[in-house]
């Protein structure tokens, strides 16, 4: 997050408590300083939402990072189980999909791919939706980058149909469709710049 995402976090916190008007710059300040060192490994949109949780307790004291961090956590528990779930209905369809997270991409690549994961046995789903939850969280906890992934991830069935000139059925589309189409914009957009 940068620096200037951080202070239009603080001044939002700051609209909900009256008395921050009366703290001295120097404190301001310090506590600017603070938020900056502490929250920029942290994504702007999670820190907002956790910040939003926050103001509607009804706390009386201006939130610390302890607070932000602990509803943080809470919101990176939802994104797996999402992200989980996600997973598991694009299994159970064994078709083409693509997803509207590329952590999802990102982590089924670094598990052998889509092909791969489909020719595993049904006995063997607990141990890989288990691989599947790990990795995830972790590339998801270290902001990994996800721009050397394929947008759509194809069933061997798919391809073969492809290479020869035969129509397949349209990739599943799993998750929000307009995430899905900014994402790929952004994608498409690096590989342009990474060409020229």
């Amino acid at each position: 997050m940068t620096e200037e995402q951080v202070y239009e976090l603080f001044l939002f916190a700051k609209a909900y408590y009256p008395y921050m008007l009366k703290v001295p710059a120097n404190e301001i300040k310090a506590i600017l300083s603070v938020w900056n060192l502490e929250l920029k490994k942290e994504k702007y949109e999670d820190v907002l939402l956790s910040l939003r949780k926050y103001v509607r307790t009804g706390e009386k004291f201006f939130p610390g990072i302890g607070q932000l961090l602990e509803f943080g956590e809470n919101s990176q528990n939802i994104k797996n189980t999402d992200a989980l779930s996600k997973f598991r209905e694009a299994v159970k369809v064994a078709r083409s999909v693509f997803f509207d997270d590329p952590y999802i991409h990102k982590t089924i690549k670094m598990m052998g791919g889509w092909q791969e994961i489909l020719n595993d046995s049904k006995e063997q789903m607990v141990w890989i939706e288990k691989e599947f939850a790990e990795k995830y969280e972790d590339l998801v906890k270290r902001q990994v980058k996800c721009d050397d992934i394929e947008p759509i991830l194809y069933t061997k069935r798919d391809i073969f149909q492809l290479e020869n000139g035969l129509m397949i059925l349209e990739p599943k589309i799993i998750g929000d469709k307009e995430t899905i189409k900014k994402w790929h914009q952004a994608l498409e957009n690096y590989k342009t710049k990474a060409i020229s």
